[in-house]
């Protein structure tokens, strides 16, 4: 739960200015282990003199302890379950993938993972705020674990080399879907699976819109 709140909190504009007076005291290792309870020390210091926000004192003072927790949420367009649900279905919604750098670099890099659970985290105050989280597993983004055939337009991913992020929560609002094909008939390739962007819902809606359109002209 603690690496959930620090990542709402890592997410949140308002507390933007907080991480960077945290990083430059502390250094960016202590951030998911000490970011949340500096926060709320700090702004709940009734000796500082310093004005806060509504909201960041309600998120500073983290969420309610119980957290709802799904099997499947609809988000972007897409339906996704968790990895569990979705096993030995004939469609799997666990997919994911999202658009992040490298260590701050600014290289962009796709990260890919499957979905372990869907939580809905609850603040107090009003109005009521809360936020769905993917609690997920990701693949390794170094080429080692993810390949790119630029010729053939074909993204791999190797499904038993993990990444073993800290961080294993993000937004679902942050998300897109995609599916993961197997080669069957590969014994070289039982490591790798290939990577399916899907379509959201609204662009399936535009293209049989624009298919039956056309047919109404023929």
């Amino acid at each position: 739960m603690q690496s959930a709140v620090t990542h709402v909190l890592l997410n949140c504009p308002e507390i933007q200015s907080y991480v960077n007076l945290f990083v430059n005291t502390w250094g960016n290792e202590a951030i998911y282990t000490e970011f949340s309870k500096w926060l709320r020390n700090y702004v709940y210091d009734e000796y500082s003199g310093i004005q806060h926000l509504q909201l960041v004192k309600e998120v500073a003072l983290g969420p309610e302890s119980q957290v709802l927790t799904m099997n499947k949420y609809c988000v972007n367009g897409f339906k996704f379950q968790t990895e569990e649900v979705s096993r030995n279905k004939k469609t799997n919604n666990s997919g994911f993938y999202i658009q992040g750098d490298v260590d701050g670099t600014g290289q962009t890099v796709e990260y890919y993972g499957v979905i372990q659970e869907i939580i809905e985290v609850r603040y107090l105050g009003w109005p009521k705020k809360k936020i769905v989280l993917f609690q997920c597993e990701w693949f390794d983004p170094s080429h080692r674990g993810t390949k790119m055939d630029h010729q053939h337009n074909i993204i791999e991913v190797k499904h038993i080399r993990k990444y073993r992020s800290y961080d294993p929560f993000i937004i679902a609002q942050n998300v897109k879907q995609v599916y993961y094909a197997s080669y069957s008939l590969r014994r070289d390739k039982v490591d790798w699976w290939v990577v399916i962007k899907s379509k959201h819902v609204e662009e399936l809606k535009l293209k049989m819109s624009q298919m039956w359109h056309i047919k109404m002209m023929l």
